[in-house]
């Protein structure tokens, strides 16, 4: 026993100190992890500082629990990690931001103080594109907490920004208080895009108010002092640090200062001159002492430069014009460039313009009309140029760096011609050099001084010979010229918000001008050295945020749309390719980010340029383009896909076939598995963020789509092409996937967790409708691969409505072709309504409506094979419906209703006789299906009384018409006394067959019987077919009378006897003398006599 407690107690201990230890193990592998989080902030090092054995490596499983990790205010992740970290293009990152973003809840709170909230968490990183994403993320979801508050994302992400950026000016100790942002400078900034634009003032001001007067923390928790407040210096560095990341322009800062300035230098000028004209010499002198001192303020500077820059210039300029080699040069163009920069500090624009223009003078390009080359000074001036180009920031708007920008361009152009610099074509060099600048400068100092007489080589100028100073040149720009060329457009990052549009503006200009005239026609070859150079600049600068980005792509996509109108089809085929290239490199980082709003922006582009095109193969390259974009995007395009899809629409509606060919071909398969994805979202919100396939609001286009390049395709070729093929093939498999789903969901028709599904099978029914009603390969593809399949008898009503509606019966909304309907539609539905029960429950009303159109055609082939069809129609109803299905009766008799129905109208046209043939063709159908064994006896009833209404019908006509309808009413006739006297048990049919047989027995017409009963007198009726007809059919009445019925032969004898005094001939003869020999009729005749005497008597 007591070793036994002595081994519990020793175990006992062992396990603790197992367990200790255990823990100890733990936490120090969690402070290791978090040390290498705080060095290098990873998910891995996350989720092991989460010290959780059972968190897994997988991001989208942990991205809550590492969220709430992240959120923890005690946690010993610094927050500058944390920022970099939420920051983080990768997938893992991301996924952990948006959860991040989620655990945040802004409902009806101010964007000011959620952003406020959202930013205390961790310290913005020092990346444009990680700032861009946290802000993305946060307008998201402060969007989705308040979805009323702003028109969409795009507005609480660019008003997100606009805090920050006010946040940083206003609490930068810094700033001058002078240079501050204004409420209105605010208020304009916020509303400058379209997407914020309608915002109302007093809002917007509001938030300037509460941000100004408290500022958001943004710093790193650990540059705080004791008292938890940022010190001035740790603001100043916060300040610029975000500044320089985000390289935003602070217009306010010069909203003011070029007036202020100016009243400034005219104030001290007054002063001074005041000093200068005072009577006292001592107090002058002493004053003079005193203003003549080194001056510690910069502003002092402006009314020295501003008095005296003009001349400054002029001097320059001089010894510019002046300088015998390039080393003399060298030192007024630097003294230019000095001036340059100062002036643009000091706020001088007039001088600033001045200094400008003589440097983009001073090379002495374009010179061509005054016959002067360039001179021996160029080379250096254009070295001058490039580096001012490449490294100054402030040259004035579009039209100053465009003028600028056009000599750099001209300088590519003379790269190309001189190649390496060791052959080239002279006078194409010479052409280059010297031909006419479109936005040269207008000096105002002096004449152009770069260009004087020192140093020319007039003899070659005159030859049409490059100078001395032209080789120099060449020969620079084959070596380090070139490279000063890249610079130019290589820095261009260093360009703030405003001064980057205004840059892509004026090489925009630039390569307009190198594409059209000035009078608008174009430039033919067109050149592409500023189109290729807007490019580069475009995607070198892709890093910016999207609220800069946004912008810079409207001027370059604009001005590559221009290009795709070009008439030479090499700039068609280079701007096309340059929006490609810029374009998969913005779908590229939108993928990577899982940014949706990116993908739109950067496809909306294509839609002007397809509607531009003016030519077949510009369309084709621009859809072409486009097709490639989904085959690389598709899975992630997201919002991308609606201005996609309006590209390939107005593919699929061009009159070229290699468009849409070639289009379709490209686009099948990515349209055709995004189609997939969508429909396989089952009870998936049609609004998830988390969704990057094809938005549930293009899943209809997209589907319509798809069945216009197939009808598209199927007009061009009806024969068996393979365009059409794969076009028709994916529009079935796509509602074979939709039926599959739909059948396997046994739902309601209310359910909205297959609206994705529910959707595209409502669409694509529609598409291969309007497909099927013009191609007979379509039409076999319904019969047989769709209706075909024992899926559908799990679909619910509505899903049936739209397959019937849509699909099956489209072939009536186009012009109808009877024969067609005769011979392929009608039988297919047949066969298919005759296999399934659930098939005949939906279908059998197109049934009908095919064969009471086909019965209604002139074409006297097609009424029989319809007939026939509705026998078979018939026999289907008994197989399924039997004596119970009344509505399905009801519909076939309305069929042969209207198959028997004649216009008196047509009467007079050339066809008459066909309607007659198919009126009569109905009639014999009636007759048929009235004795077919198991119809209902209502059914019967209704038969029988379309064929009593043609008799009426045509023996009215042949009343008033003289026989128009002689055999109809023979037909219809003779038909209703078989059919009644068959079933003449019944008391309504007997009265009816007694009926029949007395207006049977009526030879004469009304207007016969107006004239005093005088028979001779209708001549009309005696002289045509129908009184014989007439005399056959009461023949044939008279035999088929009922001589057992002793009432009935009463009722027929007055008319036997008044057919004796107008018929002597046979068989009416024959039948009235059968008629009056039998038994009851002599009895008949005795009691009426009998009864006449008695009354005489009376």
């Amino acid at each position: 026993m007591f070793t036994t407690t002595t081994t519990t107690t020793s175990k006992s201990l062992e396990s603790e100190s197992v367990r200790f230890q255990k823990a100890k193990q733990r936490k120090v592998s969690i402070e290791k992890a978090v040390e290498a989080f705080n060095a290098q902030p990873t998910f891995e090092n996350l989720r092991r500082a989460t010290g959780d054995a059972a968190t897994t490596a997988n991001a989208a499983e942990n991205a809550d629990h590492m969220a709430e990790l992240l959120r923890k205010p005690n946690s010993r992740l610094t927050k500058g990690a944390i920022g970099e970290f939420l920051g983080a293009h990768d997938a893992d990152a991301l996924a952990v931001m948006r959860a991040y973003a989620h655990t945040f809840d802004f409902t009806s709170i101010p964007i000011d103080d959620a952003l406020r909230t959202f930013l205390g968490g961790f310290k913005l990183p020092g990346e444009a594109q990680k700032i861009d994403r946290l802000m993305e993320a946060f307008a998201a979801r402060f969007c989705a907490c308040n979805p009323s508050a702003y028109p969409s994302s795009d507005a609480a992400y660019i008003l997100a920004f606009a805090v920050v950026m006010l946040n940083t000016d206003a609490h930068n100790p810094l700033t001058d208080a002078s240079m501050k942002m204004s409420e209105r400078d605010f208020v304009s900034m916020a509303k400058a895009a379209d997407a914020t634009s309608g915002l109302d003032d007093e809002d917007v001001a509001a938030i300037y108010a509460r941000v100004s007067a408290n500022e958001i923390k943004m710093q790193h928790a650990g540059s705080m002092d004791g008292a938890g407040t940022a010190t001035a210096p740790t603001k100043t560095k916060v300040s610029s640090t975000l500044t320089q990341a985000l390289n935003f322009a602070a217009p306010w800062r010069h909203r003011s200062t070029l007036k202020e300035a100016s009243d400034e230098t005219a104030e001290l000028l007054r002063s001074t001159k005041a000093l200068f004209t005072k009577d006292d010499s001592a107090s002058a002198d002493a004053a003079a002492s005193a203003l003549f001192v080194r001056a510690s303020e910069p502003g002092l500077a402006r009314p020295m430069l501003d008095a005296a820059g003009a001349y400054m210039l002029s001097a320059l300029a001089s010894a510019f014009a002046a300088a015998p080699d390039e080393a003399r040069a060298a030192m007024p163009l630097e003294g230019a460039r000095a001036m340059l920069a100062l002036a643009s500090s000091l706020q001088l624009p007039t001088l600033r313009d001045d200094i400008r223009d003589f440097l983009v003078a001073a090379p002495g390009f374009g010179r061509q009309s005054s016959g002067e080359p360039a001179a021996t000074q160029s080379k250096e001036a254009l070295n001058t140029l490039l580096e001012l180009v490449a490294t100054e920031s402030r040259l004035g708007g579009v039209d100053a760096w465009a003028s600028a920008l056009e000599i750099v361009s001209r300088l590519e152009e003379l790269r190309v011609v001189i190649g390496a610099g060791v052959s080239f074509n002279t006078r194409q060099a010479v052409e280059v050099i010297r031909a006419p600048l479109r936005r040269a400068p207008t000096l105002a100092t002096t004449t152009t001084p770069a260009m004087g007489s020192v140093g020319i080589d007039s003899d070659a100028a005159a030859q049409g010979l490059l100078t001395p100073a032209e080789v120099a040149v060449t020969s620079w720009l084959a070596t380090s010229g070139g490279e000063a060329i890249e610079r130019v457009f290589a820095l261009s990052t260093r360009l703030d918000s405003d001064e980057i549009i205004i840059y892509a503006s004026a090489i925009a200009a630039v390569s307009h001008d190198e594409l059209w005239r000035a009078d608008g026609t174009p430039v033919t070859p067109g050149k592409l050295f500023a189109l290729l150079r807007l490019t580069e600049v475009a995607a070198t600068n892709m890093t910016r945020v999207r609220l800069v980005w946004s912008k810079l792509w409207s001027v370059v996509a604009d001005h590559l749309i221009e290009g795709v109108t070009h008439p030479d089809e090499k700039v068609v085929m280079h701007a096309t390719d340059s929006l490609r290239q810029v374009t998969n490199r913005l779908l590229s980082r939108a993928r990577a980010t899982r940014a949706a709003t990116h993908h739109a922006d950067a496809v909306r582009p294509f839609v002007s340029a397809m509607r531009c095109a003016p030519t077949e193969k510009a369309r084709d390259l621009v859809a072409s383009c486009v097709a490639q974009a989904l085959q690389r995007f598709g899975e992630t395009l997201g919002a991308g896909w609606e201005p996609a899809i309006e590209v390939l629409e107005l593919a699929a509606r061009d009159d070229g076939v290699v468009v849409v060919a070639n289009t379709f071909r490209a686009c099948a398969e990515p349209l055709a598995n995004a189609l997939a994805v969508a429909v396989s979202r089952e009870g998936a919100a049609v609004d998830d963020d988390e969704y990057l396939g094809l938005p549930f609001t293009c899943v209809e286009r997209a589907v319509r789509l798809l069945g216009a390049f197939a009808l598209k395709l199927a007009e061009r070729s009806q024969t068996a092409d393979a365009d059409a093929e794969l076009a028709l093939g994916a529009l079935t498999r796509l509602i074979a996937d939709c039926r599959a789903r739909l059948a396997t969901r046994h739902d309601g028709d209310g359910d909205d967790d297959a609206i994705w599904v529910k959707t595209a099978w409502i669409v694509a029914c529609d598409a291969l409708g309007a497909l099927t009603a013009r191609s007979d390969r379509a039409l076999d593809a319904l019969f047989n691969d769709v209706l075909d399949s024992s899926e559908l008898d799990g679909l619910s009503s509505s899903a049936w409505d739209a397959l019937r509606v849509g699909a099956v019966e489209a072939t009536l909304n186009v012009k109808f072709d009877a024969t067609r309907v005769s011979t392929l539609v009608i039988p297919q539905l047949t066969r298919v309504i005759g296999a399934r029960k659930r098939a005949y429950d939906a279908l059998s009303p197109s049934l009908w409506v095919f064969l009471a159109t086909a019965l209604r055609s002139s074409d006297p082939s097609v009424v029989p094979r319809a007939l026939a069809l509705a026998r078979d129609a018939a026999k289907i109803v008994l197989l399924y419906g039997g004596d119970d299905d009344v509505t399905a009766w009801e519909a076939l008799c309305n069929v042969l209703r209207a198959g028997v129905a004649v216009d008196e109208v047509v009467l007079d046209l050339p066809n008459a006789s066909d309607v007659v043939n198919r009126s009569m063709a109905c009639v014999e159908a009636c007759d048929a299906l009235s004795a077919e064994p198991g119809v209902p006896r209502a059914a019967q009833d209704a038969f029988i009384a379309i064929v009593r209404d043609a008799y009426r019908l045509a023996r009215r006509v042949n009343d008033s018409s003289g026989g128009t309808l002689t055999r109809l009413e023979f037909a219809a006739g003779d038909a209703l006394l078989k059919t009644l006297s068959a079933s003449r048990d019944v008391n309504v049919r007997r009265e009816c067959f007694l009926e029949h047989l007395t207006q049977c027995l009526v030879i004469d017409s009304d207007h016969a019987r107006a004239n005093d009963n005088k028979y001779d007198a209708d001549e009309t009726l005696s002289s045509n077919a129908l009184f014989s007809t007439r005399e056959r059919l009461a023949a044939r009445a008279l035999y088929a009378a009922p001589l057992d019925d002793v009432d009935c032969v009463r009722a027929l004898v007055p008319r036997a006897v008044a057919m004796l005094r107008a018929s002597h001939r046979a068989p009416t003869a024959e039948a009235l003398a059968h008629f009056f020999e039998t038994r009851v009729v002599r009895e008949s005749l005795w009691y009426e006599s009998t009864m006449c005497a008695n009354r005489h008597a009376q």
